[in-house]
């Protein structure tokens, strides 16, 4: 057994205790030494898209042991209207309805880099704007900002009517629904 959060040899295995949430609860507590402690190459794995609780497989840099990823407890309620497609009550669909928005998030190049794995598996939903890059960042003053300072980023999906949403929970309710 490889990469996993049980004790016992193998390649990338613990040998401490994964710090489990408790009881029936196998979720992980932030300081559980599984969380980015999975298998690094998760090429040809075939992973499913959401863990067991419904939430992204993948939420940081490296998948986390066991059947739940870890999220930092961080639940953000965001709304942004951006100019371009605002219309004065919504903002308009035209990218989305068009279908010249890409599926797979658009920031994995210069001058973002980010290498999530968001991505639309059927079709787009059709109250979509565009996709944002999300950052949160820890510092002091806006001044200091850098790369160094973020501490979580995730593609999302900007709505017609300014909510900025997890492409992952989008997917999760459009398949309940099919």
């Amino acid at each position: 057994m490889q990469y996993s959060g049980k004790r016992g040899s193998g390649l990338g295995n613990i040998n401490q205790s994964p710090e489990f949430i408790g009881g029936d609860d196998y979720g992980l507590q932030s300081d559980s030494p599984c969380i980015n402690s999975g298998n690094p190459d998760t090429t040809g794995l075939y992973l499913p898209y959401f863990d067991l609780a419904e939430n992204p497989r993948l939420s940081m840099d490296t998948i986390d042991m066991g059947a739940y990823e870890y999220f930092g407890g961080i639940e953000l309620n965001l709304k942004a209207f951006l100019e371009g497609p605002f219309n004065g009550t919504t903002m308009n669909t035209g990218l989305a309805n068009s279908n010249t928005l890409p599926f797979q998030q658009p920031y994995n190049s210069s001058p973002w880099n980010y290498s999530g794995t968001e991505e639309v598996i059927s079709e787009m939903p059709e109250n979509t704007v565009d996709w944002l890059l999300l950052q949160v960042r820890d510092t002091t003053n806006v001044s200091l900002a850098n790369e160094e300072s973020i501490k979580q980023q995730q593609a999302v999906f900007i709505l017609d009517n300014g909510s900025v949403v997890d492409v992952f929970r989008i997917q999760s309710e459009v398949r309940e629904s099919d």
